[in-house]
């Protein structure tokens, strides 16, 4: 007889410890490493999984100072992770938190594909889209489930397809009209 609740509670250990294995596997799974080893190798990137952290900073001079600046992605640790746009210049070393602007797949897409597309998948990519000479941020948040948030709404944007630019000592976020890039 004490066999039986000595099986059972080894039963649960197992399942317990099986369970966490599970999801730390998902965890691991959420980086975009391996993918950028193999299509990106000059990238940088990083990927915490403890803190649901994408860091692509040290890619791209947003604010045209000669230093690259951090751009990362920190996710809200739900279910289903959403994540949001942290952007800090190296200009003046603030953080600027775009909490309201948020995707699921913060992985680097092609900034190329996007003038190719009318409807392209791409949620996060970075190129000079303006032909400004600086790159910009595109985000496409036109995926179920989202709403124009008001502080899109409040700053004229009209569209879940954002681009984000350096302008006047500021980010500038508004609306991404298509055109053709020149690569």
């Amino acid at each position: 007889m004490r066999l039986l609740p000595a099986i059972a509670i080894l039963s649960l250990f197992g399942a317990a410890t099986y369970a966490q294995t599970d999801t730390l596997d998902v965890e691991s799974g959420m980086s975009f490493k391996s993918l950028y080893a193999k299509n990106n190798p000059t990238l940088k990137y990083s990927y915490n999984r403890y803190s649901y952290i994408h860091d692509y900073s040290g890619n791209w001079d947003i604010d045209g100072d000669g230093v690259p600046d951090k751009v990362l992605f920190l996710g809200n640790s739900g279910v289903h992770v959403y994540y949001h746009l942290v952007i800090i210049l190296s200009t003046d070393d603030e953080l600027r938190d775009f909490s309201w602007i948020n995707i699921d797949m913060p992985v680097l897409g092609d900034a190329s594909e996007l003038a190719k597309l009318s409807d392209p998948c791409v949620q996060f990519a970075v190129g000079d889209f303006e032909g400004r000479g600086k790159p910009q941020i595109y985000i496409g948040m036109d995926h179920s489930g989202h709403t124009m948030p008001d502080k899109l709404k409040k700053r004229g944007v009209n569209s879940l397809r954002l681009l984000l630019c350096y302008e006047h000592g500021e980010i500038v976020v508004k609306n991404y009209k298509r055109r053709t890039l020149p690569y």
